[in-house]
C-alpha cells in the first residue's frame, strides 16, 4: 500500500492549511506557530489547533527558534512543506508597514527548513506585497541552491471555487518541474450562493446611515438583489457587493478593534424585500471554505483571527491534489525553463545559438547610449567588461572575466551584459546586490527568455522588449571591436532595477515596448493612498498604523520632484 502523504506547516495559525491537507488525504505531522507579540491570542489559537488536529504535533515556538535547533524532532522528507509567514508588515491593510529584520529572520529560518527537511513539494503563501521584499528573495535563493524548480505568481482564490476575492502570492517548488501546477480555474461562486441557507436564521439588523446611502446609490443604477455591505467601512468604503459576486477579502481586522476587543458586528446583508441581516461568524466560515467539522472558538476575536489569517482550505485541497497528480502523470524531464543551463549538455547557450566560439558578445552602441541617458552620463560599474584598457562600455570601475564580477560587491549605478551561458548566476548576483542595497540601480541586457527561471524572478521589474534583433559587437582579428556580420538569432530584453522607472521608460520606449513601469511605480513609490488612509484614521479618531516621522522617512525613497508635493500634503493633514 502506498504510504499516506505527509506535511509540515510553518506559521500554521489555527490550521487552515492543515484543514485543506486533511480533505486531500494528507496527514500534517508537525505544525509550528507562535507569535511573541500577541502571546495571549497566540495561545488561544494554539488551543483551537490542538482541538481540531490532536494527531498533529504543534510546536509553540517561533520558526526562528526551531531553525536554531536545526528542526530537531521534525521528520525529514515530508511530502509537503508549507509556509505562510506573518504578513502584517506587508499587507495593504497596514499602509505604514515596512519589511524589517524580523521578517528577514523568518525567511532565513524558512530557507533553512527547506535545506534541512528536503520536502518533495514546497509552497509559500503570503499577501501580494510580499513579492517586493528581501524575504522572498532569500527563500528563492535557497530553492536555487537546493536545485528546486520554482515559480510564483499572484492568484485570486475566487478563481478556484472560493467565494471570496482573495489575492495572494503563491510560490510553488518541486524537484520535478511538471508538478509546479495550479488547479484549473473555475467560474466564480457568489457569496449569496455560499451562505443563502444560513440567512433566514441570522439576526435582524439595521444599516448604518452610510451603509444605507451606499445601498440607495447602488439601487439607482442596478436592479434589486441581495447585497453584502461592510459595517467597518475601512477607509470610508461601504460599497455593496451583489450576491452574484465573491465577497471581499476576509481580514482579521474585521473582527478585532485596535484595543484587541471583539467586534460582534462586522458586515450586514440587505435583501430585496428591505430586510437586513447581521453576518455571523458561521457565514465567514463558509466564505473562507472552512468545513463544518472544524470547531471554531466561541470568542469572536479569536475565531475571526483564525479565519482572517487562514489560507482557504478549499484552495489548499485543490492545489495539493493538483501538484501530486501532475507529478504522478508526468515523468521528471528537463524542461524549457532550464534550457540555458541543462539542455545543452555543457555547451554554452550562446555557442549553440550563434555558432560563436565564446560568450564575447559586446553591447551595441544604441543600448550603451540609452543606459547612459538613464544614468545621466555615468556608469559606476560594469561587472562584465571585456577589457580594462579598451572597454566597450565606459564605466568608473570595470571587472573583467579575470576579475570575476560574481566574486566582488557591486555598487552605485551598474550596467551588466553577462555571458549568456551563465545568465542565472548573474541574475542571482544582481538581485542580491540590489536587495541588499549596495547597487542603487542595475540595468541588465539579457535574452528575452520568458520560460526560464531567471526571467521569472526578474519579471516583477520594469523591462523593455527590444524592437527587432540586436546586432552585437565582437572582437575582430586586428584587435578592434565592430558590429557582427549578422543579428543575433534571439530576441533581447532590458531589465531595470532601481528607483527611476519613469525615466527608464522615457528613454527605452524609443527602442522597444516597455512593460510594468506603472505597476512597479505604484508598488514602490505611490504614497498618496497611504496619506488618504492616514487622514481617514485621524478623522475617525482611531490610532494610526504609524507616525508622521515614519512616513517622512519612507518618502526619502521617492524621486526628488515628488517629495515636496507629498510632504506638503502631510503638513496639510497634520
Amino acid at each position: 500500500m502506498k504510504p499516506r502523504p505527509t506535511a509540515v506547516v510553518f506559521c500554521a495559525g489555527g490550521g487552515g492549511v492543515e484543514t485543506g491537507f486533511k480533505d486531500a488525504g494528507i496527514k500534517t505531522i508537525v505544525a509550528v506557530d507562535y507569535d511573541p507579540k500577541n502571546e495571549g491570542v497566540s495561545l488561544e489559537i494554539a488551543e483551537a489547533h490542538q482541538i481540531n488536529f490532536p494527531e498533529c504535533h504543534l510546536i509553540r515556538e517561533t520558526i526562528q527558534n526551531v531553525s536554531d535547533l536545526n528542526f530537531d524532532g521534525i521528520p525529514c522528507n515530508p511530502t509537503f512543506l508549507w509556509a505562510s509567514p506573518p504578513c502584517t508588515e506587508y499587507s495593504a491593510a497596514n499602509p505604514f508597514g515596512k519589511e524589517g529584520s524580523a521578517d528577514i529572520a523568518i525567511a532565513e529560518a524558512i530557507a533553512n527548513g527547506i535545506a534541512q527537511l528536503s520536502p518533495q513539494y514546497f509552497v509559500l503563501e503570503n499577501v501580494k506585497e510580499y513579492e517586493d521584499g528581501q524575504a522572498l528573495a532569500t527563500i528563492i535563493r535557497e530553492l536555487d541552491r537546493q536545485e528546486y524548480h520554482h515559480k510564483y505568481q499572484i492568484v485570486n482564490m475566487a478563481n478556484y471555487g472560493v467565494p471570496q476575492a482573495r489575492k495572494r502570492l503563491i510560490l510553488l517548488a518541486c524537484k520535478n518541474p511538471n508538478a509546479i501546477a495550479l488547479p484549473p480555474e473555475e467560474k466564480h461562486l457568489g457569496w449569496y450562493e455560499a451562505i443563502c441557507d444560513l440567512i433566514p436564521n441570522l439576526f435582524d439588523a439595521e444599516l448604518l446611515p452610510r451603509q444605507q446611502q451606499s445601498v440607495d446609490k447602488w439601487l439607482e443604477r442596478n436592479a434589486p438583489q441581495p447585497l453584502l455591505i461592510d459595517r467597518i467601512g475601512a477607509w470610508g468604503d461601504y460599497t455593496p457587493i451583489p450576491g452574484c459576486r465573491p465577497a471581499l477579502t476576509i481580514l482579521r481586522s474585521r473582527f478585532i478593534d485596535h484595543r484587541n476587543n471583539s467586534r460582534n458586528r462586522f458586515a450586514d446583508i440587505w435583501l430585496p424585500d428591505g430586510t437586513v441581516k447581521q453576518v455571523s461568524i458561521e457565514c465567514i466560515r463558509r466564505l473562507q471554505t472552512f468545513p463544518d467539522w472544524y470547531k471554531l472558538p466561541e470568542k469572536v476575536a479569536i475565531a475571526g483571527a483564525i479565519l482572517g489569517m487562514a489560507v482557504p482550505p478549499l484552495f489548499v485541497t485543490k492545489l495539493s491534489t493538483t501538484m501530486m497528480n501532475a507529478e504522478a502523470t508526468k515523468p521528471n524531464e528537463d524542461c524549457t525553463c532550464n534550457a540555458d543551463l541543462d539542455v545543452y549538455k555543457g555547451k554554452h547557450s550562446l555557442e549553440v545559438l550563434t555558432s560563436s566560439k565564446s560568450d564575447e558578445a559586446y553591447t551595441p552602441d544604441e543600448i550603451v547610449n540609452a543606459v547612459l541617458d538613464v544614468y545621466e552620463g555615468v556608469i559606476d560599474l560594469d561587472p562584465c567588461s571585456n577589457s580594462h584598457t579598451t572597454p566597450n562600455v565606459e564605466a568608473k570601475t570595470l571587472y573583467t572575466m579575470a576579475d570575476n564580477g560574481l566574486q566582488h560587491k557591486w555598487f552605485g549605478k551598474v550596467y551588466c551584459n553577462p555571458p549568456y551561458s551563465e545568465t542565472a548566476k548573474w541574475v542571482d548576483k544582481a538581485l542580491i546586490e540590489y536587495d541588499e542595497g549596495r547597487a542603487s540601480e542595475i540595468i541588465l541586457l539579457l535574452k528575452s527568455a520568458s520560460g526560464t527561471r531567471w526571467f521569472q524572478r526578474l519579471d516583477r521589474f520594469p523591462k523593455c522588449f527590444l524592437n527587432g534583433r540586436l546586432t552585437f559587437k565582437e572582437p575582430k582579428e586586428d584587435g578592434t571591436i565592430a558590429p557582427s556580420n549578422s543579428p543575433a538569432p534571439f530576441d533581447n530584453a532590458v531589465f531595470y532595477l532601481g528607483k527611476q522607472p519613469e525615466k527608464f521608460e522615457v528613454v527605452f520606449r524609443k527602442l522597444g515596448r516597455v512593460h510594468d513601469v506603472l505597476e512597479y511605480s505604484e508598488k514602490k513609490f505611490n504614497m498618496r493612498r497611504h496619506l488618504r488612509n492616514y487622514k481617514a484614521y485621524l478623522e475617525a479618531d482611531l490610532p494610526p498604523f504609524g507616525s508622521f516621522e515614519y512616513l517622512l522617512d519612507a518618502i526619502q525613497s521617492l524621486p526628488p520632484e515628488k517629495q515636496n508635493e507629498l510632504i506638503k500634503s502631510i503638513k496639510e493633514i497634520k
